[in-house]
């Protein structure tokens, strides 16, 4: 479990690092073992790590060989492995063991459809230097939280929304509908929660925000839209085996 955080401002604006900060220390407790900060322009990332893979070589936020991209990510890629293999044969250079470079690798070689390729449970913040875009992405089923808030300054985003508090305008609102349905559920879904002004990124879904701080939706999965298999019993346990071994 890592924490993630940040923003982008309108242009001419810079990250106040101090800000950045107060986010990061709300997410302390999601990262232990180590912790970043990165600006670039408007943009500001902040990242506190929980070490599982690449111990020594995954630090975060992770910035690409040519400076062009950088990221901060929570989760686990599972097939980074099968992943890296192919991008190494693609020519593309990977230093670290971490299956974070495999996030920025990929996004460097096909864009947004490098999500379709992605097996695991992660939510990532990269910002694209070169178009000032910064991409909010949130695995298939939306195992790894990520929240944001989009107000006329900028557009923040956090792991949990306690990090985004200290970006909000005067005393938070609580929603009494939103909360309702938290207590009565012990879940809420949809994009809405219980902070007015906070939403959720969906599952499957990435957003794209521009560097006018408009934000462009991408479902690049849904569950809705998966079309049935017709397969042998034997077929499909050992389909199923296959995948509870990986």
């Amino acid at each position: 479990m890592c924490g993630i955080a940040g923003f982008i401002l309108r242009d001419g604006q810079r990250p106040d690092p101090a800000l950045l900060q107060r986010m990061a220390d709300a997410l302390a407790h999601r990262g232990p073992d180590d912790h970043g900060l990165y600006t670039n322009g408007p943009v500001g990332l902040v990242q506190t790590r929980l070490s599982i893979i690449g111990l020594a070589t995954g630090h975060q936020p992770m910035v690409s060989e040519d400076g062009r991209l950088a990221l901060a990510a929570n989760g686990e890629v599972y097939n980074y492995i099968e992943l890296n293999e192919v991008l190494r044969a693609q020519g593309r250079r990977l230093l670290t063991d971490s299956d974070s470079e495999t996030i920025l690798h990929a996004y460097a070689v096909r864009g947004l459809n490098f999500l379709n390729d992605l097996r695991g449970m992660y939510a990532f913040a990269l910002h694209n230097s070169q178009t000032g875009q910064v991409i909010l992405g949130r695995d298939r089923l939306g195992i790894k939280p990520l929240f944001y808030c989009s107000l006329p300054d900028r557009v923040a985003f956090a792991s949990e929304i306690k990090a985004l508090l200290p970006i909000l305008p005067g005393r938070p609102e609580i929603l009494p509908a939103a909360l309702r349905q938290f207590l009565q559920n012990q879940f809420a879904g949809g994009e809405e929660t219980v902070v007015a002004g906070i939403r959720r990124v969906l599952p499957g879904e990435a957003l794209i925000v521009h560097p006018d701080l408009s934000i462009e939706r991408h479902r690049y999965w849904s569950a809705l839209n998966l079309s049935p298999r017709r397969m042998a019993a034997d077929e499909a346990q050992a389909e199923l085996d296959g995948l509870m071994d990986t």
